[in-house]
């Protein structure tokens, strides 16, 4: 019986390992795929002005990127997600709030919307001047 039930963890684990990846990989070939939204991407991550419409998509982006780190944080917390691969995620999170122009602000205007363990998590990331 506690076999099955470690081999039932397992497969969890690894199916939750799968979806995020498959999830992760989706986000990226929408702006590869995409030229206009790939070049939209380059330059609000350079702080280039951008049109309305333009800040649109990337403010959608960015809320698609920071949804899926808060499914990666939750599935962590609940034991699905091995602690490695989550603290290099985090690793990853703090340099893309670094270096990502207008994510850091983006955060700050909508973090409301996320869990509150998601909210101190990011807050344990951002420069103490971001919000």
């Amino acid at each position: 019986m506690l076999a099955e039930l470690n081999q039932i963890r397992d497969l969890m684990k690894s199916q939750v390992r799968h979806d995020l990846s498959t999830d992760i990989i989706a986000i990226q070939l929408a702006a590869a795929g995409s030229e206009g939204l790939a070049d939209i991407i380059r330059r609000a991550s350079k702080g280039e002005e951008l049109t309305p419409t333009e800040t649109i998509r990337f403010r959608l982006r960015l809320n698609a990127l920071l949804r899926y780190w808060e499914e990666l944080h939750s599935q962590y917390r609940l034991g699905h997600y091995d602690e490695a691969q989550f603290l290099n995620q985090r690793e990853i999170w703090s340099s893309y709030l670094r270096e990502v122009h207008g994510l850091a602000e983006y955060w700050c205007e909508t973090s409301t919307r996320f869990t509150a363990e998601f909210q101190r998590e990011i807050g344990t990331l951002l420069p103490d001047d971001a919000c």
